[in-house]
């Protein structure tokens, strides 16, 4: 719980007893950071306060400021919050395959931690709606990985303030579907009901409206700059809390905005997750399949839930070779979506044809990707696969889809979920999460002439208008019998890209290794285990296997560890 603190009652005390903010500090078990940022009278969590007036010997309540009541719910605004509920709880959130079921991972998304820039502490999700140094409107970006929950936190936040008549009414919209080219902050009410739209800007007038704008990452990188300058402008016109997600590749912060970042799950969210994910089936799974090598490859909420329905429905053998990248988890996941594990028992299913559907939906998730977008009409894009003649060839010999290919995407999205209108019922179809899209782009580009992709790689860049294909290429290296052309073309366009695509690579030769690897560290790098590592690579690689590969992406990036526990030689090679 937070509290506002009388910034300057703390202040003129401390001074009146001649303490320093160190020795305050110090007496009230608080660190200095915080202490400062009580004295500017921004809102701070409960218990700290609570540490200073003890120190200083009063009770809470004399440092506390008392808070303006909560505004009163506008004529009208009811109904916003309402349709919004509706479509929050329609698409389920995350899961929108899981119509119909209370996900664990609701409230448990909704829990995660934020790591706040500047060291400040650990904030609650609702304390985004301020500025972290005082009482102003807060203006963030929340920073994630693919599959990390940057999603899920505002569609939670959005159904939490529409369901609080005195909370600010939530606007939820994806940046990708803004009308493109309106400077005017009006444009990010576009979503808006047209007969709400006067009320919901009056609202926004007087700081009674949360902005939760979705995926800055997804906007066509020659329309972005257009894009943070509207930010700055709304921040400036109007005092209502504007809340951005992004991925970390190509970000640049709007000006006036604080960075917030998801973090991977640690080792007790995701045993807590896991416990509330079984205990809800009335089962639980065995340490043999719960192993460390399995559970370190499932640092989001997305791939912990895949993780989860593998165990769940006996797709996951822990004695078979386990999956060890993002690539590998995220097909089988789509294994487990497309033969319907993930749905009651005896519920129908593609009995057959998968491979027949895999095709069909890398072409879709190929043009997608192609246009930069993460929907589209189901009717253009069934035209679409029609248009595709030696595609459509083989959907039509299916005899349930002869029909056309409506009924395959009506199949698709009733059955597997895979590709469905996920935002609720008649709207455009889209992937079920964009890193599904990703992974069956990656499969589309691997049947493309190897010289053709090498020369494409050479120009990526993070920040530029082929940045949306950045992740499709790191998890081509999982498709490509041998990644070591890509991994060198992607290293002369993009260190760090090449570094992505090297976790999901299936065979890489130790040359190329020693080579891409050695150029990535820097020569300060405080953690010499890390170079020691990298040294011997050629000694140990053949022997480690696939478990070290994610391994030896988190050294290059200073983080040598853990992951080695039980590789003797390999441990050797660190502590020399």
């Amino acid at each position: 719980m937070s509290v506002l603190p009388d910034g300057e009652r703390v202040r003129s005390l401390r001074e009146e007893r001649g303490w320093t903010q160190d020795g305050l500090a110090g007496r009230a078990v608080i660190d200095v950071q915080t202490l400062r940022r009580i004295e500017r009278g921004g809102r701070v969590r409960r218990r700290s306060l609570l540490r200073v007036a003890q120190a200083l010997g009063l009770e809470l309540e004399a440092l506390q400021r008392s808070e303006a009541p909560p505004p009163s719910a506008a004529p009208g605004a009811g109904r916003l919050r309402q349709a919004l509920a509706a479509e929050c709880a329609e698409t389920n959130l995350l899961g929108g395959i899981f119509l119909n079921e209370d996900l664990p991972l609701r409230r448990f998304a909704v829990e995660r931690s934020l790591e706040v820039s500047m060291g400040l502490e650990t904030l609650d999700p609702r304390e985004l709606l301020r500025d972290s140094r005082d009482a102003r409107p807060g203006r963030w970006v929340v920073v994630g990985d693919a599959g990390a929950g940057k999603t899920t936190l505002l569609r939670s936040l959005a159904l939490r303030l529409a369901a609080e008549p005195s909370a600010p009414c939530p606007v939820y919209l994806r940046l990708l579907e803004l009308p493109p080219d309106d400077p005017r902050p009006e444009v990010l009410l576009s979503v808006v009901p047209s007969e709400e739209r006067e009320l919901v800007a009056r609202l926004a007038e007087e700081g009674r409206v949360v902005f939760l704008l979705d995926g800055l990452d997804e906007v066509p990188a020659t329309e972005r700059a257009k894009l943070r300058s509207l930010l700055k402008v709304t921040a400036a016109r109007w005092p209502s809390p504007l809340l951005v997600t992004s991925r970390p590749f190509g970000l640049r912060r709007p000006g006036g905005f604080e960075l917030a970042r998801l973090l991977p799950l640690d080792d007790g969210q995701i045993g807590e997750f896991l416990e509330r994910w079984f205990s809800q089936r009335g089962q639980g799974p065995s340490g043999a399949e719960l192993t460390p090598e399995l559970l370190e490859s499932a640092r989001t909420p997305l791939l912990l839930v895949i993780v989860a329905l593998l165990i769940e429905r006996g797709a996951h053998d822990p004695y078979s070779e386990r999956p060890h990248t993002r690539a590998q988890l995220y097909a089988q996941g789509l294994d487990v979506l497309l033969a319907g594990l993930h749905r009651p028992e005896g519920a129908p299913k593609i009995e057959s044809d998968v491979e027949c559907a895999l095709d069909a939906l890398a072409k879709a998730a190929y043009q997608l990707t192609s246009a930069q977008t993460l929907s589209i009409g189901a009717r253009q894009l069934a035209a679409r696969l029609r248009a595709d003649e030696e595609l459509w060839k083989r959907l039509s010999q299916v005899e349930r889809w002869a029909a056309g290919p409506e009924a395959f995407l009506d199949e698709i999205a009733e059955l597997s979920g895979v590709l469905a209108p996920h935002d609720g019922r008649g709207t455009q179809v889209r992937f079920w999460h964009r890193s599904f899209q990703e992974l069956l782009t990656a499969r589309e580009l691997a049947r493309r002439p190897h010289a053709e992709l090498l020369a494409e790689a050479e120009t990526l860049s993070r920040d530029g208008a082929r940045a949306h294909w950045v992740e499709p290429y790191a998890l081509l290296a999982g498709e490509l019998e041998q990644a070591d052309d890509l991994l060198d073309a992607l290293y002369q366009a993009d260190p760090e890209i090449a570094v992505r695509a090297l976790e999901n690579a299936r065979q890489v030769g130790s040359g190329t290794l020693q080579e891409l690897v050695s150029e990535l560290q820097n020569e300060d790098d405080p953690r010499p285990q890390a170079r020691t590592l990298i040294e011997g690579m050629r000694s140990w690689w053949s022997s480690v296997g696939d478990s070290a590969r994610a391994g030896l992406v988190t050294a290059t990036q200073y983080k040598a560890g853990g992951w080695l526990e039980g590789d003797e030689a390999g441990l050797a090679k660190l502590q020399q």
